[in-house]
């Protein structure tokens, strides 16, 4: 059977890479291809109709949600990655550390009779 984890180090890492990237370009066509500022006009039609009516979307609110929502999902995502290589670190660092530990001792018990 296959020891290897399949969320281990470097395929968390790659996962947390991957889902940044996706996020920015996300941002970066939001801004270029209008999907902010459709955003901006759907949800200013909650606060006042008066406005909203001086300018069209050009995309369903619909699709600004899921837009969004996707890239919210995105974002965490790659904070949970982050969030787990910093854990996995810091167990390393615990385990090595006892080793260490483990191995004077061992050493002091041998040259002490």
């Amino acid at each position: 059977m296959n020891d290897k984890r399949w969320l281990d180090q470097s395929t968390r890492r790659k996962v947390g890479a991957i889902s940044v990237g996706l996020a920015s370009l996300m941002a970066v066509y939001a801004v270029a291809g209008g999907v902010a500022r459709d955003s901006v006009i759907h949800l200013s039609r909650f606060v006042s109709e008066d406005a909203a009516e001086q300018t069209t979307a050009s995309r369903p609110g619909l699709f600004c949600l899921v837009y969004w929502l996707i890239f919210s999902l995105l974002i965490l995502i790659s904070l949970y990655m982050a969030v787990l290589d910093i854990r996995f670190i810091r167990l390393k660092f615990a385990l090595e550390k006892q080793a260490i530990i483990r191995e004077n001792l061992a050493r002091l018990s041998r040259r002490d009779p």
